[in-house]
């Protein structure tokens, strides 16, 4: 799923997002979450995307928030480890926030179930 964004601010791009469609207990699996900047990051006007995914599973790797630096032209993608415990649904979010110069502007709030 390929979701666009543009900010306030002027920067412009997509997520692409990657969600196992079962996830076994027991067994690890793989989220991903994939941004493309567009417009709007160059060297005078940097830029730092920060990442979180907030779920009731048992093990997340990494937990936490991650962040990286970006530029234009040049994706990035997140990946989390994730296994659980036992059979039952897990909901929970992934959260994108992008940052340039001090201001800190939410991309992406994206509520799922496994």
């Amino acid at each position: 799923m390929e979701i666009p964004f543009s900010t306030p601010g002027g920067l412009a791009g997509s997520v692409r997002l990657s969600f196992p469609t079962r996830v076994y207990a027991g067994e690890v699996a793989e989220i991903n979450a994939r941004i493309s900047l567009k417009a709007g990051v160059d060297k005078s006007n940097p830029a730092t995307l920060t990442a979180r995914l907030e779920a009731g599973i048992e093990e997340i790797n990494p937990a936490g928030e991650v962040s990286i630096n970006l530029s234009a032209g040049s994706p990035v993608e997140f990946s989390w480890l994730i296994r659980t415990a036992r059979e039952s649904t897990y909901p929970g979010y992934l959260w994108l926030w992008l940052e340039t110069n001090h201001n800190r502007e939410l991309i992406l709030a994206r509520e799922f179930v496994l």
